[in-house]
């Protein structure tokens, strides 16, 4: 059965965790890629924003007709993709940054925004029905606690990258 309680309580720590990593960055590395082919602290939590953006959308836009009987199959495979440090991911499109802020105070501001979005959509949408509105490249379509799980993971494995 699914922990919509223990979910979001997941969710608000990483989100805090990722807050406070981007707090104690300087202004002045914020934006400083740490090597050439590396993202600076700034792409990287621009990159979370692009990609926590369109999931409120997608948690409130169609669902499956029926909930799922497994909610959280996927996440056993979202961990384990993400857990390896080694593994290499690609972003593509609108999820690559494109340096949209040039402060840091607003895109963490933004990031924030968008995370209490989420945050009040865990409490108010069923997690248990797929989400229809977008199928996510590499896993398809997900159930919303799904996405919650991904969303968790991909900014975990972010801020263990973080580098200035």
């Amino acid at each position: 059965m699914l922990d919509v309680i223990k979910l979001k309580e997941e969710f608000i720590a990483i989100s805090n965790k990722l807050e406070k990593k981007l707090e104690e960055v300087p202004e002045d590395k914020f934006f400083i890629r740490p090597e050439e082919n590396k993202w600076s602290v700034g792409e990287v939590a621009e990159h979370l924003f692009k990609v926590d953006t369109p999931v409120v959308a997608i948690l409130q836009g169609k669902k499956s007709d029926i909930p799922s009987d497994k909610p959280e199959r996927k996440k056993i495979i979202i961990e384990r993709a993400f857990s390896d440090p080694d593994k290499k991911f690609t972003a593509n499109g609108p999820i690559v940054p494109q340096d949209d802020f040039d402060s840091k105070v607003l895109l963490i501001r933004a990031i924030k925004q968008i995370r209490e979005q989420i945050s009040h959509l865990i409490d108010k949408v069923d997690l248990t029905y797929v989400c229809l509105e977008f199928k996510h490249p590499l896993l398809g379509e997900m159930t919303g606690a799904e996405w919650i799980h991904f969303i968790n993971l991909h900014t975990e494995r972010h801020i263990k990258q973080l580098k200035y």
